[in-house]
């Protein structure tokens, strides 16, 4: 099987399921690459930390199975009805028993529903209310939001008496209330004040309204499958359902425990009725296996795999799996979201009991930022990924990360657990990819001045990377090539093993911050102080590679364009997206929606003679405006390729060119003498792609300006070719990428 040792680029698909605001993009069609070139068809692959339905139904299209594990209850029942969502008929059918059943000597549905009725201010029968706006510091609702199945107004006012008379109705501590902290914590768990705080995030309406529907779901579906279908129903409610949303921005995922200054207060059984309906209208089913054991007897076969859900620890799944053995992990590890996870204790414990809360004890009262505690427990977790994986298995990590602390608590989180890094990726932009292999645990060794020597390391890896590289570089790609070299030298598992490992990494670090041999731009790209000779610069090899992809096809998928493209730039050398695209668009044409091929008009021998035709046009220019004209110092493709020099000496220098390499030119110069105005001399279609340039490289404006570098376009020249009569004034007119020339008040008094 075929390794990798470049990026793979994903398009990003949202989160789905219940749950779906707090979870991650998944890259698409990441996962299927690393599967097709580590495993075979049928195998069996582990996804611990699992949240995502996209990555489940890659493994199913290649033919492998997927044993999806996570220890949050509820997590899993979002993944359940994102993957496998009930039968349109049964959901319905239970939502609509639920709502028959009798309450306070009427239908449950319309005690409910009552609780959320209120007048319509045009024609005074009652509306229903969508939601209420509440004030935190008066305590009550100041804004009601409804539509009237009457007369069809809809919008949104000030409260009436009838609203507050409803409201008055409800105790703040009742029965609900008790009912629902039971469920989560007894009343001497030591944890009951953290439960009492979270059902304060929940208006008392709508505690009410939550506890009638479970208190009826158990009733009615005791001993039924549907009571877990109602239930993922009711788990979209239970989060749109506390009033940590606010009304400018209510499905925006909550970022703190705490009630806004102005909160939303949904109309909770509206919102259970509409989860049903989406869920009963969600087509795409998986294929779920029963229960581990079948999932494990499936023999591998070609055609789509079939997966488990399964809610536990790796430590737990380790004593069921037997001596079943898998050939890899691909895992995408959740980040540290105290949030969610309180949140999640108090949902558990709601649709499942205390028993189920209990395993979710440990993640409370977490602050958000431990990261040793997190790298700890992905520690122990992977210790026992390792004893689950075939010898020589792989392990893989993917996702967004959260910052250097993130990303430094996974490497030696994996590495004190006995694997070998092998690949770490980065995009630049905060996504990872870290290949681990899995391989026979070695004692730590003792290293002498561990970090010291660790520093000493990471200054050579950078240096190398950006020599490599030949431009500044982001930071992450820095971290990336910092952790391969450490891996080479095996020096990840003893810092792994120190006292405080994520202080060792954190002074390597900051020893590169106060090296001497680079410098930092503002926008947080790394460069070379010394200036010494490197490679041409990424973003100009990234140019040259496009023309060479598109012009060897008649025309490609943008996802097949992104995989050359990364192929030719394996490891460290993964160049940023934005230029990527900007090449594309610079020379290919979309023939159909996510199809390109070479634009028309970008043939190289029609772009050569282009170039030359201007060259001409400057010649005639120049003589024109009284100029000696002079044949460019060109040497091996270098210099100018057209001077107009006065008593002997270079005044204009033109450099022509139909690629954007500005970088390759301006700040590598191979020139006996420079001309006292330099002009970088380009077509139109190459406008865009400079401005990304200029944006990507912060060297270039300041190198441009030192050396009196503009850019001229063909269209003005071969313009100003065409007047009656020029003066030197006029070549003022006609530089830079929006010249006076082509702004519409400038065309009358030009000519």
């Amino acid at each position: 099987m075929e390794g990798i040792n470049h990026w793979i680029p994903g398009e990003m698909t949202p989160p789905e399921g219940p749950l779906a605001r707090y979870g991650e993009p998944t890259p698409q069609g990441v996962a299927e690459a690393y599967i097709r070139a580590y495993t075979s068809p049928g195998d069996l692959i582990l996804v611990p930390f699992c949240q995502s339905a996209p990555l489940i139904r890659e493994i199913q299209v290649t033919g492998r199975r997927a044993l999806a594990l996570n220890f949050n209850p509820v997590g899993i029942l979002s993944l359940r009805m994102a993957l496998a969502p009930p039968a349109g008929e049964e959901l319905l059918a239970a939502f609509t028993r639920l709502g028959d059943a009798s309450k306070a000597g009427e239908p449950l549905r319309r005690h409910l529903e009552g609780l959320y009725a209120t007048p319509c201010p045009r024609c005074r029968r009652p509306a229903i209310a969508e939601a209420f706006v509440w004030d935190r510091e008066q305590g009550q609702p100041v804004e009601r939001r409804y539509r009237c199945p009457a007369c069809g107004d809809r919008g949104s006012g000030p409260l009436e008496e009838e609203d507050l008379i409803i409201l008055e109705r409800i105790e703040g501590r009742g029965l609900a209330y008790w009912y629902l902290a039971d469920r989560v914590a007894p009343a001497l768990s030591r944890h009951r004040q953290m439960v009492q705080r979270l059902l304060n995030l929940y208006t008392p309406r709508n505690l009410y309204v939550l506890a009638q529907i479970l208190i009826k779901t158990e009733a009615l579906f005791a001993d039924s499958p549907l009571a877990e279908t109602v239930k993922g129903a009711l788990l979209y409610c239970l989060d749109v359902g506390s009033a940590l949303s606010t009304p400018d921005a209510p499905d925006a995922r909550p970022r703190q425990l705490r009630l806004p200054p102005r909160y939303l207060e949904r109309n909770v059984w509206e919102c259970f009725g509409k989860a049903c309906e989406r869920l009963a209208q969600q087509g795409q089913r998986m294929r779920l296996a029963a229960n581990l054991s079948s999932l494990l007897e499936i023999e591998g076969k070609e055609g789509e795999g079939d997966a488990y859900l399964q809610v536990g620890t790796l430590r737990a799944l380790s004593e069921l799996m037997g001596s079943t053995r898998v050939p890899l992990i691909l895992a995408t590890p959740p980040r540290l979201d105290p949030l969610f996870w309180s949140l999640s204790y108090l949902w558990t414990g709601w649709l499942y009991g205390p028993q189920a809360a209990g395993a979710l004890e440990p993640l409370l009262g977490r602050r958000a930022y431990d990261w040793e505690w997190y790298r700890r427990s992905l520690e122990g977790a992977f210790h026992y990924a390792a004893r689950l994986l075939q010898p020589e298995g792989h392990l893989l990590l993917l996702g967004q990360m959260a910052g250097p602390d993130h990303e430094a608590t996974l490497l030696l989180a994996a590495s004190g657990a006995g694997f070998t890094l092998t690949h770490a990726l980065s995009d630049g932009k905060g996504g990872i990819q870290l290949h681990f292999r899995h391989e026979s645990l070695r004692p730590v060794v003792e290293v002498e001045d561990l970090v010291s020597r660790a520093s000493s390391l990471a200054e050579e890896a950078v240096t190398e990377l950006l020599c490599a590289r030949g431009e500044p570089t982001p930071a992450p790609y820095l971290r990336m090539a910092v952790a391969e070299a450490l891996a080479r030298r095996r020096w990840l598992p003893p810092l792994a093993a120190s006292e405080e490992p994520l202080s060792a990494m954190e002074e390597i670090w900051e020893a590169l911050e106060d090296a001497e041999a680079f410098v930092r731009f503002e926008d947080g790209r790394w460069w070379l102080r010394d200036g010494r000779e490197t490679a041409l610069p990424l973003a100009d090899r990234v140019e040259a590679t496009t023309y060479e992809i598109l012009a060897g096809t008649l025309g490609i998928a943008h996802d097949a364009f992104l995989r050359l493209m990364y192929e030719r730039f394996p490891g460290p050398l993964t160049p940023d997206t934005q230029i990527v695209e900007a090449c594309l668009h610079s020379y290919g044409e979309e023939l159909s929606p996510g199809y390109w091929r070479l634009a028309a008009d970008e043939e190289a021998r029609s772009r050569e003679a282009e170039a030359a035709q201007v060259e001409l046009i400057l010649r005639q220019l120049g003589s024109r405006m009284g100029y000696e004209v002079k044949s460019g110092q060109v040497s091996e493709g270098k210099g100018y390729d057209c001077i107009w020099q006065e008593e002997g000496q270079p005044v204009h220098g033109f450099i022509i060119r139909w690629r954007a390499q500005v970088a390759t030119e301006v700040l590598r110069p191979h020139l006996k003498s420079r001309a006292e105005h330099q002009y970088y001399v380009l077509p139109q279609a190459r406008v865009k792609l400079v401005r990304a340039k200029l944006a990507h490289d912060p060297r270039l404006a300041g190198a441009m300006r030192a050396g009196n570098w503009q850019f001229l376009k063909y269209s003005p020249l071969r313009t100003l070719a065409g007047a009656e009569e020029v003066s030197r004034h006029d070549l003022r007119r006609i530089v830079g990428l929006e010249p006076i020339i082509e702004q519409p008040e400038a065309q009358i008094p030009l000519f």
